[in-house]
Formats: structure tokens, sequence, C-alpha cells
């Protein structure tokens, strides 16, 4: 799998009885009702073979959002897509059709693949992994913060929380 291509359903009630592979209900407290539902489906393609297609179901909680594939990093040695929406983030194995993580975000996460890793920057938390969805490291950091990149780590200075320190590890 090279690439991908998505089609993307954002709509603004629950979306029931669908078929699907991964269920990502949004990480929200003390709210138990879905309010909508976005379905997505995920077409693998190399060349000009096509994989299997794989089908996310993301329910909402809070209120209904709209994705776009701008909210997906894609990494294809691993087949992982790691995902952001306002208040969450995940990662999904898409050759087992399965959840590797899925944590709440204080505000829209920004994903960015960094060499041999992905980082995961919330408002409150930045987060190293691996690019297969295995968590790192994490720091807190609060805003205003400053990012500085160097080749074997990213630093980070808050006002919070000071300077913290996403090592690399060693490969």
């Amino acid at each position: 799998m090279n690439g991908l291509a998505f089609i993307i359903q954002n709509e603004l009630y629950p979306l029931e009885n669908l078929d699907k592979d991964i269920l990502c209900s949004e990480k929200v407290y003390n709210n138990d009702k879905v309010c909508a539902s976005s379905f997505v489906s995920v077409q693998g393609y190399s060349n000009s073979n096509i994989s299997d297609m794989v089908r996310i179901q993301f329910d909402w909680r809070d209120r209904p959002e709209v994705i776009t594939e701008e909210d997906f990093l894609f990494i294809p040695e691993t087949k992982t897509l790691f995902f952001r929406s306002g208040n969450q983030w995940a990662v999904f194995n898409l050759t087992n059709k399965m959840t590797v993580q899925h944590e709440h975000a204080f505000c829209h996460p920004w994903l960015e693949r960094i060499g041999h890793f992905v980082l995961i920057e919330d408002e409150l938390d930045a987060y190293l992994m691996t690019l297969d969805g295995q968590k790192i490291n994490s720091v807190p950091i609060d805003p205003p913060w400053q990012r500085q990149d160097f080749p074997d780590r990213i630093e980070y200075m808050s006002p919070v929380y000071g300077k913290q320190t996403l090592l690399f590890p060693l490969m």
C-alpha cells in the first residue's frame, strides 16, 4: 500500500447498522449519547493493485465534526493511519483493522512525521510515537510554548513547565 484514497461521509445524525471495521467513539467525558457520526472508507493502492478497504465509523458525542483528509497521516511502511479531531487523536492499524491508540486531546492536535517517528502536538502535551503508533514518550507543554528541533531531540520551552525534551531513541 503506497497511498490511500478516502471517501468521507459526515452526517449531523448518528449512523447505525453500518458495516464497519473500526469504531472510534469520541473521547468525551460525561456524555454517552452519540449526536452525529462520520464514516470513512479508506482504500489503499499500490500502482494498479487495489488492496483491502477499511471502513471506520467516528461517533461524535460532544458536537458534530467535519473531518477531511487533512485529519489523517498515513505511514506506508507500517500501514498505520494517524487521526486527529477537535478533542482526540487515534492510531489505526489498517492491516489488522484495529485501533492501536485512542487518546483525549485538549485542542485539535497536530500530526507530523519526523524521520522514523511521528510527533503529536496538542496545546498541552507533545507525544513522540513510533511509525506503528506506539508511544515512546511524552512531555507536558503549556502555551505559549516554543519548539526547537535537533537531530536527536525536540525541545519545548513553556512558561509553566520550563524546558521539556522529547528524545529520539537510537536507531
